[in-house]
């Protein structure tokens, strides 16, 4: 049942039975496909309210997944010196962090020309939170474990063939608004900035996410942007999503702004969250999405959007 499927975390490999991917860096055999790469348990707030039938249904979201894998270390005629050493290694990489982590998770081999939403690889942002480990008696050398996983949310990304994270990246257009474009305005960001979101349709350049759930984006602005900007998101079956930066200037580096937490920071780490505000945590759906940005004055400046295709199950 574990054959060919693996896990990778931090420089450490575990394999269900096929221990030609990464030799270098296994350290342990999975005993059963990861446990978790369905959807998590919905957490609702339906309630029932007094002195009537029936229930309300109301709003629902999904917990970050919980990764459980189970494998074993050792075996017969294992130098305990070795052993000890992976079960080491593994502990390690599954120690208590502060900043949260890719956990890679690779699928058995499927034909060639299978969608990536099927065969994986699949990348989970998360923090590892246990690492049991059992040591069976008798003469053999060997370790039950029991690792857990939990992500920050339920995406499940996607990763190349090593199990890293891969983005889809893109120049945003950026237009620029002279007084012909004020006129029968239909929104209104600044007493400066009434305009017609209807003038000119969006770039044919697209970011593409090529799963089958709304994923988070980075937007990463380099350079001069001397007065407030407006980034307009539109996407397949989902309304229009508007942010708004209030410019910088390119003294500061680039300021990279994570939609998936809302916060922005610059190379250095300084945090720049403060610039942006409007909807700060959009997402983009499935398929294709365009993305511009609008401002009043002339910018020396560009902006680069990127996405990390996601998908609800495994």
């Amino acid at each position: 049942m574990s054959e060919h499927w693996g896990a990778l975390l931090d420089g450490v490999y575990l394999s269900g039975g096929d221990g030609s991917r990464f030799p270098s860096q296994l350290r342990g055999f999975l005993t059963a496909p990861p446990d978790g790469l369905g959807l998590p348990e919905m957490t609702v707030d339906d309630y029932t309210p007094l002195a009537s039938d029936g229930t309300v249904r109301d709003a629902g979201f999904y917990p970050g997944r919980v990764i459980t894998l189970t494998l074993t270390v050792g075996g017969r005629d294992c130098d305990i010196a070795t052993v000890r050493r992976r079960v080491s290694d593994i502990a390690a990489a599954w120690t208590r962090r502060c900043e949260s982590v890719d956990l890679s998770i690779f699928a058995p081999p499927m034909v060639s020309g299978t969608p990536w939403d099927i065969a994986g690889p699949y990348v989970v942002r998360g923090k590892p939170r246990q690492a049991l480990v059992s040591w069976r008696r008798g003469k053999n050398v060997i370790a039950d474990l029991t690792l857990r996983f939990d992500g920050d949310d339920w995406l499940l990304g996607q990763a190349d063939e090593d199990g890293v994270r891969v983005y889809d990246c893109y120049d945003v257009p950026i237009e620029v608004l002279d007084s012909t474009m004020c006129y029968a305005p239909t929104m209104c960001y600044a007493p400066t900035m009434c305009y017609d979101t209807s003038i000119s349709p969006p770039s044919p350049d697209a970011l593409d996410n090529l799963g089958n759930a709304c994923v988070p984006i980075l937007l990463t602005f380099t350079g001069d942007f001397p007065s407030q900007a407006t980034v307009e998101i539109t996407s397949a079956f989902s309304p229009l999503r508007t942010l708004y930066f209030a410019g910088v200037t390119g003294s500061t580096g680039p300021i990279t702004l994570d939609t998936s937490t809302g916060r922005a920071y610059n190379t250095d780490g300084d945090d720049f969250t403060g610039l942006f505000s409007g909807d700060t945590r959009a997402a983009i759906a499935p398929g294709q999405s365009h993305l511009r940005l609008r401002t009043v004055a002339a910018v020396t400046g560009t902006v680069q959007a990127c996405a990390n295709s996601g998908v609800v199950s495994a």
